[in-house]
């Protein structure tokens, strides 16, 4: 019976002569403290150790090293997804079975998707932390707890296959999937299967004992002064998994190929994302990483396959982007690479304007002097040069036109989303039309929508007061959310909420004490 490779029972990271790297070490002192959190760093080249290092401390007092345990954050799902298909590989489990069959109480929308697209992000399956975020729950939350949730929903993103959409859910799925089909807890699983295959030393899942090693607490850093965070989430398969930098070097030079695998639609279209890693590029470089991020932690691993160099960076500290420092260290390998384009001239006057993406998000654009700026989802982002003809690029983010009315915007190496222009309201816009009760029975939640010195807002009753801002005709803008509203004989009856990992979740107008101005 075929297991998972165990290719780093042959790799001894002490034997290898560590080498000098000073622009490596003035990267890290960026962030180095006698008594508060840091960052710890590791690079792998050709397979051999080129770089460890650690600056600041676990817990205020004992130094950070690249042996100290930290939560991985998302990190997590690669090691969720090769325990998969290990169980898939002894029997145990089918990469078309439905989840329902081993998970009955998902009930008949959520327990429909399959293995195989849980592990790709195909599903459709609703975000259930963008779901508790809409229902005003903030409490913790157990896998258990996450299936009750999917298993109240009475739809998806999309039919499963068709599309994909980045969900925790997924794989809280897949962590309960594999204990009922090994029938051990991911804990024990993982410990068996991986960490101790891989000679993990200091990984651990939680729930499942902590190793020798305390693991570093995380902190966030206001004012320029760190604040302990809350523990991190309860649930596993999305998360779950404490490891240290040179944990995490020895699993990358042994990962089992088999999660390297771009996904597909049932179109036939492939994917940057494979099984809990993402395909990608960085300066024109293929990668494949992953990254995490939650109360204080911040993790990213990421390999250039075809240069042979693979980076981990784990913090315990929330205000340092863990992604972008991992490729600052790769650039001190590698070099810049290519090009990012050149400073572009002032772009046309008719990029400015609104547009609609497949999912309900709203992109707005304008165009000030040499610039353009696209501000999606509550986040702007500035494009300041050119990549070509008619693509725009900034931050890492590329805007390319595609046609009169059609724009695309993508990360470098991502899928791009499409969004075609919106029309000009052709009706004005009156608050008192929306006033009223609104309400999900999927969630058991309403929300009052009232009018405040002019402006809709929505109430509940946990005291919420949350300003709309009107994007177009009869949607709504507040942060990250959309509000869709339907009309019916001219009469609004209820709307659809998009928002990231989360598409169309309805409320309907329903009969109550109408939270009228002035009330």
């Amino acid at each position: 019976m075929r297991r998972i490779p165990r290719r780093s029972a042959l790799y001894l990271l002490a034997v290898f002569p560590l080498i000098a790297s000073e622009p490596v070490d003035r990267i890290l002192q960026r962030y180095a403290t006698a008594d508060g959190p840091g960052c710890a760093a590791g690079v792998l080249r050709d397979g051999k150790l080129a770089y460890q290092g650690a600056v600041g401390t676990a817990d205020g007092a004992r130094p950070l090293t690249t042996e100290t345990p930290m939560y991985l954050a998302s990190v997590s799902k690669q090691f969720t997804a090769a325990l998969i298909y290990g169980l898939v590989e002894q029997g145990k489990l089918r990469l078309d079975a439905r989840a329902g069959v081993r998970i009955p109480e998902l009930g008949e929308v959520s327990g429909k998707v399959t293995v195989q697209q849980l592990l790709n992000h195909t599903s459709g399956l609703r975000d259930y932390g963008a779901l508790r975020e809409v229902a005003g729950k903030l409490e913790p939350i157990d896998n258990q707890g996450v299936i009750r949730v999917l298993g109240s929903q009475r739809g998806l993103n999309f039919e499963p296959g068709s599309d994909y959409e980045y969900s925790n859910s997924d794989y809280v799925v897949l962590a309960v999937l594999a204990e009922r089909a090994s029938g051990l807890t991911m804990a024990t699983l993982a410990k068996k299967e991986i960490f101790s295959r891989h000679g993990m030393k200091s990984a651990w899942i939680q729930g499942g004992g902590e190793t020798a090693v305390a693991p570093a607490h995380g902190y966030s850093v206001r004012d320029g002064k760190p604040h302990l965070s809350e523990p991190p989430p309860a649930t596993t398969g999305d998360g779950g998994v404490y490891a240290s930098v040179s944990d995490l070097l020895r699993w990358m030079n042994g990962i089992p190929t088999l999660i390297h695998v771009p996904a597909r639609l049932s179109t036939g279209e492939v994917l940057p994302h494979a099984s809990g890693l993402f395909w990608g590029r960085f300066q024109g470089r293929k990668t494949l990483s992953h990254n995490g991020s939650v109360s204080g932690y911040q993790a990213d691993v990421v390999n250039f396959p075809k240069e042979r160099l693979s980076v981990v960076c784990l913090c315990n500290r929330g205000d340092v982007d863990a992604n972008s420092l991992s490729r600052q260290i790769a650039e001190a390998y590698l070099g810049t690479g290519r090009t990012v384009g050149k400073t572009m001239h002032k772009p046309a006057a008719d990029l400015a304007g609104k547009w609609q993406s497949r999912q309900g998000f709203v992109l707005t654009t304008k165009v000030e002097d040499d610039k353009l700026t696209a501000t999606l989802q509550g986040e702007a982002h500035v494009f300041s040069r050119e990549l070509g003809h008619h693509a725009l690029a900034g931050d890492g983010l590329t805007l390319r036109r595609r046609g009169k009315d059609t724009l695309e915007l993508g990360w470098e190496g991502d899928r791009p989303n499409r969004f075609q222009r919106m029309p000009a309201a052709t009706r004005a816009h009156d608050s008192g039309e929306y006033i009223g009760r609104f309400v999900n029975d999927e969630l058991a939640v309403a929300w009052d929508l009232r009018v405040e010195k002019g402006v809709l807002v929505i109430t509940n009753a946990a005291g919420w007061r949350i300003p709309l801002q009107q994007a177009v005709e009869d949607r709504f803008e507040v942060g990250p959310w959309l509000l869709d509203f339907e009309r019916k004989s001219g009469q609004v009856v209820g709307f659809r909420l998009h928002r990231e990992r989360l598409w169309n979740l309805r409320f309907e107008r329903r009969p109550g004490v109408p939270n009228l101005p002035g009330r």
